[in-house]
């Protein structure tokens, strides 16, 4: 068998971070685990990430390693690592590994921090696989020094082929010594029984005896485990989040975000713009976005279900000239599979609009 890593450039020793997507990360000499080189997440006070897309097929499975450290003596900040499965439409299938790490968790430094994980096998299906590490923003923190970073699977061994040919028969050996005797054998059966003699006189029956006297009670049995609890509301969120810089809106078009946050048992991938959910259920759902308006501009904006279905109620305004926040939320139900967008659905023809730091969240209630 074959020990494959999925991972390529986990050392970061080419000396740039592809084939990695990232968001406020670096290839960096100044400290590594192996090597010369590793991946920095900075600034502490900002959301940095990296992520990588791969090949897999179903029932995989896989053992994940990386290092870890911090830059300075502050904190440690907290970070997130997951591995998702997807189908060959990029539709997600299952979290096959989850591992966090609470703030203030690596070692002093100069000390790498080895963190290891099992993933469960990919569901039927799986095309696709996407590894996440995010550094979460704490204020006053420390960044984070990555390397090191492999997924390993084995690849198992093909099928025994056919059987070959019977080859032809050899000379006959020498004749061996003789064996030892051999156990006795079993006692043969038993011959038939014979005939019943007849049965005697039946002798009278006896007098009854009286009662016993009735025993002491005995001790009180253990008390039996607690039984489960009840069934309770699976949790589901996730979040989408944008940069400072300004964009320009298009009528009809997907508001475009920069990263996700935080997110469980819903689908949230950079560059689609969209929060799918996995759990059917009721949502509350809030997006927010800072406006520029200038020589009497506004836009109307409304959160859009499947792309095709505005839900009613969820229409926010910026009219205002000069910046503004705005924001929308409300409570929908919403099925499994069902994704979320923020669409742009009026631009006055006056003046200039532009956005900025756009948010989506959702949040399972019910």
């Amino acid at each position: 068998m074959t020990i494959i890593n999925r991972i390529t450039n986990g050392g970061f020793e080419t000396g740039t971070l592809a084939p990695w997507m990232s968001l406020n990360a670096s290839v960096t000499s100044a400290a590594s685990h192996t090597g010369t080189s590793s991946a920095l997440l900075s600034p502490a006070s900002s959301t940095a990430l990296l992520y990588q897309t791969f090949s897999i097929s179903e029932g995989e499975n896989f053992e994940f390693l990386a290092s870890l450290a911090r830059t300075n003596r502050n904190p440690s900040p907290q970070l997130l690592i997951t591995l998702t499965y997807y189908n060959e439409n990029l539709n997600p299938l299952a979290t096959g590994l989850t591992i966090n790490i609470p703030w203030d968790r690596l070692s002093a430094v100069g000390e790498w921090l080895e963190v290891y994980g099992t993933s469960s096998p990919a569901p039927a299906g799986t095309a696709i696989g996407v590894l996440l590490i995010q550094k979460l923003p704490r204020s006053g923190g420390s960044s984070v020094y990555v390397d090191d970073v492999a997924l390993l699977t084995v690849e198992a061994i093909g099928p025994t082929g056919p059987r070959g040919a019977t080859g032809s028969t050899g000379p006959t050996g020498p004749t061996g010594f003789t064996g030892p005797t051999g156990a006795m054998g079993p006692t043969g059966s038993t011959g038939a029984t014979g005939e019943t003699g007849p049965a005697g006189p039946t002798g009278p029956t006896g007098e009854t005896g009286p009662p016993g006297a009735t025993g002491s009670q005995g001790p009180r049995g253990e008390t039996g485990s607690l039984g489960p609890s009840g069934p309770g509301v699976t949790p589901a969120f996730g979040s989408l989040y944008g940069v400072d810089s300004a964009k320009i809106p298009q009528l009809g078009r997907r508001i475009v975000f920069d990263f996700p946050g935080p997110y469980q048992n819903t689908a949230v991938i950079p560059g689609t713009n969209f929060i799918r959910v996995l759990v059917r259920g009721t949502y509350e759902i809030t997006a927010s976005l800072e406006h520029i308006n200038s020589n009497g501009s506004f836009v109307r904006y409304e959160i859009w279900k499947n792309d095709l279905i505005p839900i009613p109620g969820s229409e926010f305004t910026s009219q205002a000239n000069g910046s503004v926040s705005i924001s929308k939320t409300i409570q929908v139900d919403m099925g499994s599979s069902d994704f979320l967008t923020v669409v742009p659905i009026f631009i006055s023809l006056a003046g200039t609009a532009q956005y900025s730091a756009p948010t989506l969240t959702v949040n399972r209630i019910g």
